[in-house]
């Protein structure tokens, strides 16, 4: 089961708000601090993982109230109650958006279709009910709302949902998602006759990383590039004899040459895989840029007379930073050999993708053109000048300028960048100082890392 509701009486349970800089997983978090149930509440943004919605801890804002809305409040006993930012003193999480104030809909209620589903209710007796709903069995805000009132809440808050949603209500009511998400924010659950968890709930400092473990160190003369054709296999067009995965992968076959013959390293999912792989493996990598490659198609419930819409467009977890500025060279390359194209507004931010919400990199999913009409046939035959777009855009990004095959490149590429990225990759060295001779202590050490990592 993957949906729970359940009732905390204040007279048995206190709450406090964790904020999660060092991201931990709740299971770290619920064994570090003790707390008997959490779940996720607040935004935050999955490139820098800054809070992004209002949230107070400890008397402290996290991030400031940008507009005046409904919220729980938690005092320094750890009691809950509801109301405004302006009330806050110790902790304080704004709803996104509160759904139910006094029996009512707010001002600020809106539905979400079926997704993963965080949210609170009061009751009119003060009484907390938690309810969660993972994204893999799915339920709308509306069906959360129902439930929640059918149990007497009389004030019901959303919280961030889709894969953010996770935690746990107690003992056997853990939820258990198909994808691993650290979100930055959680409400702790703390049964009144525990010890007091507060110094430990909220450390000003993260923990230091350990000494002998550092972080890779990426050479910044070397660029990476994931690439991840398209694994839908079943998607296609009869009469092209056209296979989404098939096709994304031949266009992959010339972008990998070009861009290595620009000096930019590129690794290519396995055609096989599944995005619970690809992704780890993609920030494994310490991938600059990821870059996924599919093919478009209309609604099934359009005639196919009416399928008439051609070109590129592209998906970004949000239209801004580096994957917009990716996303619009894209297109910009596109356009180029798409005068056909009618699709407008061809940068569309879908913060549930999760090729483009959980890797490290800035991400941008291609879709070339449409293959439910003659675009499939378009796309057979222009695979080579679809992969030349993809590698002068993604140069473009990079500052770097596509060189002519009867052009000698300005900047001569390493025999060994292959290897040194390699070495990266599985943590063996840092990749810096590479034509720099070796102590006998950092042979010891890349030894002893090969040992510990392949």
């Amino acid at each position: 089961m993957n949906k729970f509701i359940r009732a905390f009486p204040q007279s048995e349970f206190k709450f406090k708000l964790y904020d999660n800089p060092e991201r931990k997983t709740w299971q770290q978090i619920k064994k570090k601090t003790g707390c008997f149930a959490l779940i996720n509440c607040g935004y935050f943004n999955m490139k820098t993982f800054e809070t992004a919605s209002t949230f107070m801890v400890d008397g402290k804002w996290k991030f400031s109230p940008n507009y005046h809305d409904y919220g729980l409040l938690i005092d320094k006993d750890g009691k809950m109650s509801i109301g405004t930012e302006k009330e806050a003193v110790c902790d304080y999480c704004s709803g996104l958006p509160p759904m139910i104030i006094k029996n009512k809909k707010y001002s600020g209620y809106s539905e979400v279709g079926n997704n993963g589903n965080t949210m609170v209710g009061i009751k009119e007796d003060g009484t907390p009910i938690f309810l969660i709903c993972g994204k893999d069995e799915k339920q709308t805000s509306a069906q959360g709302v129902s439930d929640l009132k059918n149990v007497g809440c009389t004030d019901i808050f959303r919280f961030d949902g889709s894969w953010s949603t996770q935690g746990s209500l107690g003992d056997g009511m853990d939820l258990q998602p198909s994808q691993k998400r650290i979100v930055r924010n959680y409400i702790l659950v703390f049964k009144k006759n525990q010890e007091d968890p507060t110094p430990d709930v909220n450390p000003i400092k993260p923990e230091p990383p350990k000494p002998n473990k550092p972080k890779p160190v990426k050479p910044t003369s070397v660029k990476r590039v994931y690439i991840s054709p398209s694994m839908q296999h079943k998607n296609g067009n009869k009469k092209y004899d056209y296979i989404e995965s098939d096709e994304m992968n031949l266009i992959a076959d010339f972008i990998i040459p070009e861009l290595k013959r620009h000096g930019v390293i590129t690794m290519r999912n396995d055609p096989n895989s599944n995005l619970s792989v690809v992704i780890p493996e993609s920030n494994k990598f310490l991938a600059d840029l990821h870059l996924a490659l599919h093919s478009n198609a209309h609604s099934t419930s359009i005639p196919d007379s009416q399928k008439t819409a051609r070109g590129a467009l592209t998906y970004v977890w949000r239209d801004e930073g580096e994957q917009g500025k990716y996303a619009r060279e894209i297109i910009k390359e596109m356009n180029k050999i798409q005068p056909f194209s009618n699709r407008s507004g061809r940068v569309i931010a879908n913060s549930d993708l999760w090729e483009t919400s959980d890797t490290t990199a800035p991400a941008v999913i291609v879709e070339v053109d449409f293959h439910d009409n003659e675009g499939a046939k378009w796309i057979q035959d222009n695979r080579k000048n679809i992969a030349d777009a993809l590698v002068k855009s993604t140069l473009n990004y990079f500052g770097m300028k596509y060189i002519e095959k009867n052009e000698k490149p300005t900047e001569p590429t390493h025999w060994y960048d292959e290897c040194r990225a390699w070495a990266i990759q599985n943590k063996i060295a840092d990749g810096a100082r590479a034509e720099d001779v070796a102590t006998r202590a950092e042979v010891w050490q890349m030894l002893y890392n090969y040992k510990k990592n392949i």
